[in-house]
């Protein structure tokens, strides 16, 4: 699925072994997010970048707000 980050939003970044590294901005633009969750995460990819995580709760947050949209895909 895609994401369309309508005005900066912060999200999380994880250690590779799943623990907290902290918090990082993701400017607007349309992004990957993959599944399946990780820990209530789910994953968003940056190009040329390491891969940042939103929490669900999060996620739901932003789409109420306006501040992210979910795109779908198109046949």
């Amino acid at each position: 699925m895609k994401i369309q980050v309508l005005k900066g939003v912060l999200v999380r970044k994880l250690h590779s072994d799943g623990t907290d590294a902290g918090f990082a901005p993701l400017p607007a633009g349309i992004y990957d997010a993959l599944g399946p969750q990780i820990n209530g995460f789910l994953r968003i990819y940056r190009s040329n970048a390491e891969p940042l995580f939103i929490a669900f709760e999060k996620l739901e947050h932003y789409i109420s707000s306006g501040e992210i949209q979910i795109l779908l895909k198109q046949a």
